[in-house]
């Protein structure tokens, strides 16, 4: 349990770090961050939006990806514990964190396309976007270490083991 522990704090570390990038992307690009103020961005910016989206799954724990295999490992490990309670916990904050992640990716992504700096007037064109490419290639950097994360889970999850077998045995 204290390896899974680590494996999943360094993975929702990186996923929420990811998150954050996204939402600064959005501000940035939209005008808000308000979920009443924003619409549409699948069809204006896909790349983010499926960044976003890998990231939020992560974060849900969907497999294969990175918080999953986390919280597996939890799970199976408070049950063979006996620890019920904890399973059930943990288990209602993934459903939690799932209707969250739905109700944001519903208002924001799949929506009619708003928000303060995307509604144009009736017949007006949006011009080019403002370039962020560090911004992206951070979000993209991120990814792709959850992405590793979660198809390598098996690996990285030894090193966790790794880490915490002192913590098992502290006379180490």
């Amino acid at each position: 349990s204290f390896a899974a522990t680590l494996h999943y704090m360094a993975q929702e570390m990186i996923i929420i770090a990811g998150l954050m990038l996204c939402i600064g992307v959005i501000e940035r690009r939209a005008g808000s961050v308000d979920l009443r103020e924003l619409g549409g961005l699948a069809r204006r910016y896909p790349l983010l939006s499926t960044m976003f989206f890998l990231l939020a799954m992560g974060l849900v724990g969907i497999p294969p990806l990175s918080g999953f295999y986390g919280k597996a490992v939890l799970l199976r490990e408070g049950a063979s514990a006996g620890s019920w309670w904890l399973v059930g916990a943990t288990t209602f904050t993934a459903v939690l964190t799932l209707v969250a992640i739905a109700r944001v990716w519903i208002t924001a992504f799949w929506s009619e396309l708003k928000g303060p700096l995307l509604d144009l007037p009736e017949g007006a064109k949006a011009g080019p976007d403002m370039p962020l490419p560090l911004a992206y290639a951070g979000i993209g950097l991120l990814v792709g270490v959850s992405l590793t994360l979660g198809l390598g889970a098996e690996r990285s999850y030894n090193w966790t083991q790794q880490a915490t077998a002192s913590l098992a045995t502290p006379s180490i």
